[in-house]
């Protein structure tokens, strides 16, 4: 059975939906589907404690285990996204070379977009050729806290 629970963040309010073995959703409130109870679990737990440890720079790679529903391209893609180390960014043609699509940055760009895992799979930390922050599904505000939050604690360790 999946539970939701809400967790308060520098950035906004994150809706995490879980299972007993894995984060299934990280999304942000507004994007959270109503219909799963609300409760917590031992996954839930542990991510309340990785999130605030991210938050509060001592957590530069989450272990929380997580499912990823979507394509085996978007899955691809996904997994490409968790090897940019913490406090970098790749653009995403540069993630479309990872995964061998060369010429699918679009398509990787619209992977990233579907990404229902924020943060823990960390699509922030793609950004456009020309350097600018380019989309990010809840606002380019979040994004930038984000890739700034991360930069301040890789120089600061």
């Amino acid at each position: 059975m999946q539970i939701k629970a809400n967790i308060n963040t520098p950035i906004g309010t994150l809706t995490a939906i879980a299972d007993d073995q894995s984060l299934c959703k990280l999304l942000f409130i507004e994007q959270c589907p109503a219909k799963i109870e609300f409760g917590e679990n031992q996954i839930i737990l542990r991510l309340k404690q990785e999130l605030d440890d991210y938050f509060n720079g001592k957590l530069r790679k989450f272990t929380i285990p997580i499912k990823q529903n979507g394509s085996e391209f978007e899955i691809l893609a996904w997994n490409s996204l968790q090897k940019i180390p913490f406090g970098e960014t790749i653009s995403y043609k540069q993630q479309a070379e990872i995964i061998g699509k060369l010429k699918s940055f679009r398509a990787v760009a619209n992977a990233n977009g579907r990404n229902q895992i924020m943060i823990i799979i960390p699509c922030h930390r793609v950004i456009k050729n020309d350097f600018s922050l380019g989309g990010y599904v809840v606002g380019i505000d979040k994004k930038q806290f984000l890739i700034e939050h991360e930069k301040h604690y890789k120089s600061n360790l």
